[in-house]
C-alpha cells in the first residue's frame, strides 16, 4: 500500500488520501486495529475518511469484488465514532446514509434524477448500478465506530463486457466528466455535518426505493427455497412485487397470492432479471 497522506480538513472531518491500496475499507479497519485511527484525528466530534485512486481488492456486499479503473471512480471509506446519543438503531442509520448519498447523486445529475436505492445498499440508475455502500460498526476500546465504504462510478467511460449490462457511471448518464473531488467533499460533509441524526424518515427511504411496487426476481437462500419451493420459477427464483422495507430492515415482497413475506439481508437478494 502507498503512504497515507493528509489531504484536506472538511467540516468535522479530516480527509486522507492514498494513491493505491488493497481497499480503503481494509486500510481503515487496520488503522482501528493498530490504534493509529486516533492519531489520525478520530474523535467524537471529528470523523476520518480515506480515499484512493485505485484499490486492487475493493469490497462490496457479501465480499463481492468492486472493479474500478484507476482515477475514474470514487472509492472512499469514512470512520465516525458513534456516541450513544447519536445512533442506536443501525437499520435507521443505514437508511439515513443511503438517503443522504442518493440525494447528493440526484443533485449531481440534475434532470437525470432517476437514482434510487436498491435494497439493501446499492445505488441504481434505472436498471444499472451506479454505486454501492458497505457499512459495519466495530467496537474498539469501548468506542463504537461506524466504518462506511462508498463506491461510486463517476467518470468511467467503459466497463468490462461482463459488467457493461449491469453498471453505469455518472459520466455516462450526463455525457460529461464530473469533478470527483467536489462530489466527494459534498457527500462527506453531508454525512459528517448531519451526524446521521435519524432525521431521515422511513417514508423518505421508501420514496427512493428502486422498483417499489414492481415485480422483481429474488434469489433465496436454501432455507427459503425449501419453504417457498411451489412459488419458484424455472430459474429457481421467487418473483413477487416489492412491497417495501420494514422498520427493522426486512425486505417485504408480495407474492401473486397476495401473501407478504419478509426477508432479512442474507436471506434473499434482488436479482437481475434473466
Amino acid at each position: 500500500m502507498s503512504e497515507i497522506q493528509f489531504y484536506k480538513q472538511l467540516e468535522h472531518l479530516k480527509l486522507f488520501f492514498v494513491e493505491e491500496c488493497t481497499s480503503t475499507q481494509e486500510a481503515i479497519l487496520q488503522s482501528i486495529t493498530d490504534a493509529s485511527i486516533w492519531e489520525m484525528g478520530l474523535s467524537p466530534n471529528q470523523a476520518i475518511a480515506l480515499f484512493t485512486d485505485f484499490q486492487s481488492a475493493g469490497k462490496g456486499q457479501n465480499n463481492n469484488h468492486w472493479q474500478s479503473k484507476k482515477g475514474e471512480n470514487m472509492m472512499v471509506t469514512m470512520a465516525m465514532q458513534l456516541g450513544a446519543e447519536v445512533m442506536t438503531d443501525l437499520v435507521a442509520l443505514n437508511k439515513s446514509i443511503a438517503v443522504s448519498i442518493c440525494r447528493e447523486l440526484q443533485e449531481a445529475v440534475g434532470n437525470h434524477s432517476f437514482i434510487r436505492i436498491k435494497w439493501p445498499n446499492d445505488l441504481f440508475y434505472n436498471n444499472l448500478k451506479v454505486g454501492g455502500l458497505l457499512m459495519q460498526v466495530v467496537q474498539e476500546k469501548g468506542a463504537r465506530i461506524l466504518v462506511l465504504g462508498i463506491g461510486i462510478n463517476v467518470n468511467q467511460a467503459e466497463f468490462e463486457p461482463e459488467l457493461s449490462k449491469y453498471a453505469v457511471s455518472l459520466k455516462q448518464i450526463l455525457g460529461e466528466n464530473l469533478s470527483m473531488h467536489a462530489l466527494l467533499e459534498r457527500i462527506l460533509n453531508q454525512l459528517s455535518v448531519r451526524k446521521l441524526s435519524l432525521i431521515t424518515s422511513h417514508s423518505d427511504f421508501h420514496r427512493l426505493l428502486w422498483n417499489l411496487h414492481i415485480e422483481v426476481p429474488l434469489e433465496l437462500n436454501d432455507n427459503w427455497k425449501l419453504q417457498l419451493q411451489p412459488h419458484l420459477d424455472e430459474n429457481g427464483q421467487l418473483k413477487g412485487k416489492l412491497f417495501g422495507v420494514d422498520q427493522i430492515g426486512r425486505l417485504m415482497v408480495e407474492l401473486p397470492n397476495q401473501e407478504i413475506h419478509f426477508f432479512n439481508h442474507g436471506e434473499a437478494r434482488i436479482a437481475f432479471d434473466k
